[in-house]
């Protein structure tokens, strides 16, 4: 009996050990800590008989909480009783949409069609924008958006129209003929301004050739091939060989950089690779002279080469007057090429390379132009630092002239002929005028230190650098930009009484010696001017 009783009291000690062992699992209600957990839109309760943390609590629990989930309080906060532990679900989404970009409408004007007649050139097409929003969502609620993207996946294309406006100018007459671009159209004006006419060119013209043969009569151009596959640089060497009654005829020569006639009817030209570099194209550097009447009949003068700084950019070729000189530029320097010997002679002019434009992805390069008789030429220079910045970064551009003799005298050099002209000063020799003398015209920057961005003014000078004077535009007026197109391009009338600048997208005719001006277009459009007899 004793033995019994014994035993009883042992099992009832056991059941309570047991009793309060089982105090201690989470997942009974037992316990001298309770409280809740509210997530996912329901209330949880738990308790324990010791303190753990919340993160014990929620592992006990099978609770898994994402990255962006929000815990109150803190996984590591010791439980308490009462406690609440609150959990929110964060959610982040991306949602895309694709959306259509309206394509807008380039118009052409055209004098030669009825005013407010409409002729569609080429078919507008929409392009696509993909946007894409970050979303964030607290227990299925949205609470923030925001743009993760926004990418164009295809461009815009314009639809072309040609509209034809009134021809409201007063009539000017012009010496000689005169040709010039719009929008890839090429125009002539004989006589009169009012009588301008396009010629019938099909395709695009790139303008990096568009040249009028001495005698007005024939057209040199570039355009744009018709294969898709080409490169954006690739073009075509076309001639018209009478603009009164011929039709385009292709030459051979593709890819081509630059292209002029030269005082004897020939064709100078160089060529390109095209492909490379960050303008779309490398350089052959080379120097052809063609006879446009038999066009086997080639000249070497300069064999493919990558000489010189940015030899990639390519060289600026200006032949003489009569067609037996050379002279070239390149972004640190101008000379004279040694045709007999056919290689580019020393640098007359050097000068540190405009650093500025090489970090923006261009090479600037100065434009040159030989005076009537042969012996100067005349161009811009990268000055010296007007600071303490390096020589590479100075913003002054001078106007300055060289002899170039026949012998092995020392030729006269004057660096600063005009002092802090600007970067796109150009300055062009006029043709011999009745006297025997010639002038110099050239773009003024109006704020040297910005010459790159800043507005310019005409200007002429007596060939010695007298008598300087401003000719166009007008006190008070919008000067010219040259470095944007339709906006700074000027040539002398044959006679040298006039000069031809394209302002503001029109052509105009300004008289050298009183600055009188004559608008000749109102399209808006004209670029690339040339005029000859």
């Amino acid at each position: 009996m004793i033995q019994v009783q014994r035993f009883t009291s042992f099992l009832l000690l056991m059941m309570i050990l047991l009793a309060a062992c089982n105090g201690n699992d989470g997942g009974t209600q037992s316990g001298s800590i309770r409280g809740e957990i509210k997530v996912d839109g329901e209330t949880r309760t738990f308790a324990f008989n010791t303190t753990v943390s919340v993160q014990e609590v929620l592992r006990r629990e099978n609770i898994v909480l994402s990255e962006l989930d929000r815990i109150a309080p803190s996984p590591f906060t010791p439980i308490q009783d009462g406690m609440t532990i609150t959990i929110v679900r964060v959610v982040e989404e991306i949602e895309c949409k694709e959306e259509p970009i309206d394509y807008g409408t380039d118009e052409q004007h055209r004098v030669d069609l009825e005013p407010g007649q409409r002729i569609l050139i080429t078919q507008g097409e929409n392009g696509l924008r993909r946007s894409c929003e970050r979303v964030y969502k607290e227990d299925g609620v949205e609470v923030d958006r925001s743009t993760a993207s926004n990418d164009v996946i295809r461009e815009p294309q314009n639809e072309i129209v040609v509209v034809g406006v009134d021809d409201t100018l007063d009539p000017v007459a012009v010496e000689g003929t005169i040709a010039y671009l719009s929008r890839g159209q090429a125009w002539i004006i004989e006589g009169t301004n009012s009588g301008r006419r396009p010629l019938e060119i099909e395709g695009e013209l790139d303008g990096r050739v568009f040249d009028l043969s001495p005698d007005g009569r024939q057209l040199l151009y570039t355009k744009l091939t018709d294969d898709p596959s080409d490169t954006p640089f690739s073009n075509e060497l076309w001639v018209v060989p009478n603009l009164f009654n011929s039709e385009p005829i292709q030459l051979q020569q593709i890819d081509i950089l630059s292209a002029k006639w030269l005082p004897d009817g020939r064709v100078a030209y160089s060529s390109a690779l095209a492909q490379g570099g960050y303008q779309g194209w490398t350089a052959y550097n080379d120097l052809w002279v063609m006879n446009i009447n038999d066009i086997a009949d080639i000249d070497s003068i300069i064999e493919q080469n990558s000489s010189g700084s940015f030899a990639f950019w390519g060289t600026t070729y200006s032949w003489s007057p009569t067609a037996d000189k050379v002279a070239y530029s390149k972004a640190d320097g101008v000379g004279i090429v040694a045709v007999e010997s056919n290689s580019f002679g020393d640098f007359v002019l050097r000068f540190p390379h405009f650093n500025a434009a090489t970090q923006d992805q261009w090479v600037w390069q100065p434009k040159l132009s030989w005076s009537p008789n042969g012996q100067w030429v005349t161009t811009t220079v990268h000055g010296p630092p007007v600071g303490e910045e390096a020589p590479e970064d100075s913003v002054v551009f001078n106007v300055a002239i060289f002899e170039v003799t026949e012998d092995d005298r020392e030729p006269l050099i004057i660096r600063n002929f005009i002092e802090q002209a600007g970067i796109w000063a150009q300055p062009t020799y006029s043709p011999e005028l009745p006297d025997g003398g010639y002038q110099i015209a050239y773009f003024q920057a109006r704020s040297a230190t910005n010459s790159v961005g800043t507005e310019y003014d005409l200007m002429v000078m007596d060939r010695d650098g007298s008598n300087v004077r401003k000719i166009f535009p007008a006190d008070g007026q919008p000067g010219f930009r040259p470095i944007f197109p339709n906006n700074g391009e000027m040539v002398w009338s044959p006679s040298g009484r006039q000069i031809l600048v394209t302002y503001q997208g029109n052509l105009w005719v300004v008289e050298a010696s009183t600055g009188f001006a004559q608008q000749l277009t109102n399209d808006g459009q004209a670029d690339s001017p040339r005029w000859t007899n």
